[in-house]
């Protein structure tokens, strides 16, 4: 392109943002499979767990916990979810940054 020529192109920019859903959208029903199993494992474990979900950006695992908050609201249970996002910290000291998330949620008392 010469000096004289400007350059016209305009480019359209679109966000991708990082929104979950509390439905699932395919028509297998995954998402919604996988949350309901989880929902039954917390509802019938008698002891307290710890679940991790792992995936790779964008497998909707957000999608996945907004559905499992969903199905154990409708339970009469009650049950305390913790949410943490380990990509929101990529590159945090991630067992720091989990102690000081925890310890806002259930500060000690002394």
């Amino acid at each position: 392109m010469s000096k004289n020529q400007t350059n016209k192109t305009q480019y359209v920019l679109k966000l991708l943002r990082e929104e979950s859903v509390d439905k699932n959208l395919f028509e297998d029903n995954t998402h919604e499979k996988i949350a309901e199993s989880i929902s039954r494992l917390i509802t019938t474990e008698e002891k307290r767990i710890s679940i991790g979900l792992e995936g790779p950006w964008g497998s909707r695992k957000s999608t996945i916990i907004s559905i499992l908050k969903r199905k154990l609201k409708e339970t009469t249970l009650s049950i305390l979810l913790i949410q943490f996002d380990a990509w929101a910290h990529e590159g945090d000291p991630l067992r720091r940054i989990f102690l000081l998330r925890f310890g806002r949620i259930f500060p000690i008392l002394v």
